[in-house]
């Protein structure tokens, strides 16, 4: 979660100025100096500044900022743009992770690993359970999304250590502070294997019971929620991008992208999968959310993270479970109260494009064209349900 919002302020000082966004069925060739090599790649240009910077999204749903002086050579033909199959990618997976890494296949995710086959396959049957609840919710919801593009790509370390020894280039410090991360430039989510069951490696003689017995013990253990939490949080992140719900790098409200992952997270330790597929309290959240309204007596909240994304600038711990407890209470709130003007706002929200800042004025106005600008109103509404939970 941390490293989503590293990610975007680095990239985003790039493309601020981009002027427009296209979209086109084209294919783009560019051939770029990358690391002192020349390297072909291919895909189609989504965004381009007045500088001549442009954002180039390759048929994994990979986006590369590419800038003038890296480029040798730009060309397009009226072929027309194709997502890689997902034996095409899993042949450029296998090719680009070290030997150790195998790759688990599901309906929608190639499951990249280093840890045990039977941890790969739990994290896929949860993955595609997850993506039919997500997508069969909202469509029961009158929000109609889209099946994604692009294969979607999860890649799992056996352990905490090469977890941070791979990844730390890519999100920086943050890396100490994450067990699991969604990037919207590789569309990827990262995580570790949180079970330990690497122990048995891959020995095919150890009985799937087993690994079974392992994984239930470890999933009993009181901080097993959390964990699981995480997961789902940063695959509900995915989905969302890749489905229709959201524009990568659009303006879309944090308190709406982070509402809609912790709406998801609440584990189920007592289901197989550990997690099951309805909307239900976040009692983590929620525990969060009655401490910060009693020690801290916020102040109109809808208001200040419609406004601004600044509560989730990472300030310390607690000011970070404040801005989540927020955004969960929140998106929970409208869902089961308004839920019709909620609806209306997402599908306002998924139209706008990436690389478009929205100021805080902007922001305002839309919330207020679907849920009204009485804010002492709709927060006694909101205090007065929150008080049922």
């Amino acid at each position: 979660m941390l490293s989503f919002r590293c990610l975007r302020s680095i990239f985003c000082v790039v493309l601020l100025t981009a002027s427009a966004v296209t979209t086109t069925f084209a294919l783009d060739y560019v051939t770029v100096q990358e690391n002192g090599k020349k390297v072909k790649r291919e895909g189609r240009i989504i965004a381009e500044d007045t500088g001549g910077s442009f954002v180039l999204e390759e048929r994994d749903g990979y986006w590369r900022v590419f800038k003038p002086k890296e480029i040798l050579e730009q060309r397009s033909d009226d072929k027309a743009f194709m997502p890689y199959t997902h034996a095409e990618m899993k042949k450029r997976l296998l090719l680009e992770f070290p030997k150790q890494f195998r790759i688990h296949e599901t309906k929608h995710y190639l499951i990249v690993f280093d840890t045990t086959l039977a941890y790969a396959r739990w994290c896929g049957n949860l993955l595609e359970q997850l993506d039919t609840s997500f997508l069969e919710h909202w469509k029961k919801n009158g929000f109609e999304l889209t099946e994604p593009e692009f294969p979607l790509v999860a890649v799992i370390f056996a352990d905490r250590g090469n977890f941070i020894r791979c990844t730390e280039p890519e999100v920086g410090n943050a890396v100490a502070y994450i067990n699991a991360y969604y990037n919207q430039m590789t569309n990827r989510i990262v995580f570790y294997d949180l079970t330990g069951l690497e122990i048995y490696g891959n020995n095919n003689r150890v009985k799937s019971s087993s690994l079974e017995r392992r994984f239930r013990e470890i999933m009993s253990r009181p901080d097993s929620a959390k964990s699981i939490a995480t997961f789902v949080h940063e695959a509900a992140h995915q989905i969302s991008y890749n489905c229709g719900m959201i524009k990568r790098f659009s303006s879309c409200p944090h308190w709406v992208s982070e509402g809609i992952a912790t709406l998801y997270e609440t584990p189920d330790l007592d289901n197989d999968q550990a997690w099951s597929d309805h909307i239900k309290v976040n009692p983590l959240r929620l525990k969060h959310f009655y401490k910060y309204v009693i020690e801290r007596e916020p102040l109109l909240p809808i208001r200040k993270v419609v406004t601004s994304d600044d509560p989730f600038v990472i300030v310390s711990s607690e000011n970070a479970l404040d801005a989540y407890a927020i955004c969960w209470s929140m998106m929970y709130f409208f869902h089961a109260k308004q839920n019709n003007e909620l609806i209306r706002y997402l599908k306002m929200i998924s139209q706008k494009e990436p690389f478009l800042t929205d100021d805080e004025f902007k922001r305002i106005s839309d919330f207020e064209e679907i849920f009204g600008n009485n804010w002492e109103e709709l927060h006694q509404a909101y205090y007065k349900f929150m008080g049922t939970l």
